[in-house]
C-alpha cells in the first residue's frame, strides 16, 4: 500500500521518519529546514527508503530534494536499475541527475579495484552535482549493517581506535551525511514492505570476490550466531568513537604546528608536554592530512621511539611518498620531493 503523506503513515512509521530526521539534524547540528538536499540514489532498498522518507518530511520541513544516480556500466541490469531510479523520481517529483561512467576501464587505467574504483567515481559524480545544484547536504543511505561491515573491515586493515568504531555519519568537508547509519538493515526493508515501495537488487552484492561481500555473507553471520546483539554493539562501539573522536581532536587542534617549505613541523617542546597516546595519533593525523597512503602503526611506533631517543636525522617512510623527520627541533611531516 502507497501512503502519500506523513500523517498516512503508521504510527511506527512516521516516528521511524521523524526519528530519521532528528538524527540527522543531531549530526549536522541544525535543522534542515528549507535546505537542498541531494539524495545517492541507487535503486535499492537502503536509497530508495532514503528517498522516500524525505519526500515524507518535506512539506513538514520544506526541504528541496534532488537525486543523483551514476549508471557504472559493470553490469547487464545497470541499464534496468537506471530506468528504475528515473521511473521513481518522475512519480515523486523530484528531479534526477543520471550519469555514466565505465568503471572497468577507470579501474585498469588507474590500477585499483572495482569496488575502489567505483567508489572513487561515484562520489566525484555526486560532488560535482552538489556543486552545480548547490546542494546543502549530500544523502546516502548507509545503515547499521553498512557499519558492522565497515568495523570488521577496518579491524581486518589494522586500524587504531577510533577509527576502528566504523564510518562516519557526518563528513562537514564533504557536506555528505549517512541518516540510516544507525538504522538496521530489517528495519529499512519492514518499512519499504509496510509502505509498498519496490526497489532493485544488485546480484553483485552476492559476489564473493569482493572483500565486503564476503564479510557480509560469511563473517557477519558468525557474530550474529555468537552474539544476537552484535549489530546493537556496533552502533555502541560508533558511539563511543564519535566521543573519543571529538575529545581527542580538541587537544590535538591546541599543539602549535609550524608550516615549513618542506612540511609540518612539530617542536620538541609541543611533543615532550604530549601523552605517547596524544603523539601517536597526532602523527596519524599530520601524515593523513598530507594525503592517501594507510599509515601504519608500526611505522608510528618507530617514529616516536627515535624522536624519544634523540635520533636527529633519522626518517620513517610512509606509504605515499609521506614521512616523518626527527631533528634537533622536532619532527617534520612532509611528501618526498616536494
Amino acid at each position: 500500500m502507497q501512503y502519500k503523506k506523513l500523517q498516512d503513515l503508521p504510527s511506527r512509521w512516521a516516528r521511524f521518519c521523524l526519528d530519521i530526521q532528528s538524527f540527522m539534524e543531531e549530526l549536522i547540528q541544525e535543522e534542515i529546514h528549507g535546505r537542498k538536499l541531494l539524495v545517492s540514489l541507487s535503486g535499492g532498498p537502503d536509497s530508495s527508503a532514503l528517498l522516500r522518507i524525505m519526500k515524507y518530511i518535506r512539506p513538514r520541513t520544506g526541504i528541496n530534494i534532488f537525486a543523483v544516480h551514476l549508471n557504472h556500466m559493470l553490469r547487464p541490469g545497470a541499464d534496468k536499475e537506471e530506468d528504475f531510479t528515473r521511473k521513481m523520481c518522475a512519480g515523486f517529483a523530484i528531479p534526477l541527475e543520471c550519469g555514466k561512467r565505465d568503471v572497468f576501464s577507470f579501474a585498469q587505467t588507474g590500477k585499483m579495484g572495482i569496488e575502489e574504483a567505483a567508489r572513487a567515481l561515484r562520489y566525484d559524480f555526486i560532488q560535482e552535482a552538489a556543486a552545480r545544484l548547490k546542494a546543502d547536504y549530500i544523502l546516502t543511505g548507509h545503515h547499521l549493517n553498512d557499519l558492522a561491515e565497515d568495523i570488521l573491515m577496518r579491524l581486518s586493515r589494522g586500524a587504531v581506535w577510533p577509527g576502528l568504531s566504523g564510518m562516519s555519519a557526518y563528513d562537514p568537508e564533504r557536506k555528505l551525511v549517512r541518516p540510516l547509519l544507525l538504522t538496521p538493515r530489517k528495519t529499512i526493508l519492514e518499512f519499504l514492505d509496510a509502505i509498498g515501495q519496490e526497489y532493485m537488487l544488485d546480484e553483485s552484492n552476492e559476489d564473493k570476490s569482493f572483500l565486503r561481500n564476503r564479510i557480509r555473507l560469511d563473517l557477519v553471520p558468525v557474530f550474529e550466531e555468537i552474539n544476537p546483539g552484535f549489530l546493537s554493539s556496533a552502533a555502541n562501539l560508533w558511539k563511543l568513537g564519535r566521543i573519543d573522536e571529538d575529545h581527542f581532536k580538541s587537544i590535538l587542534m591546541a599543539v602549535p604546528i609550524t608550516d615549513r617549505k618542506q612540511g609540518k613541523h612539530v617542536s620538541f617542546e609541543a611533543l615532550k608536554s604530549l601523552s605517547k597516546a596524544i603523539r601517536l595519533r597526532l602523527y596519524k593525523k599530520l601524515l593523513d592530512d598530507l594525503g592517501p597512503g594507510q599509515v601504519l602503526f608500526d611505522n608510528l611506533h618507530e617514529l616516536d621511539r627515535l624522536w624519544q631517543e634523540g635520533k636527529g636525522g633519522k626518517t620513517v617512510q610512509f606509504p605515499g611518498d609521506k614521512f616523518g623527520m626527527v631533528d634537533h627541533k622536532g619532527i617534520l611531516f612532509g611528501i618526498k620531493g616536494l
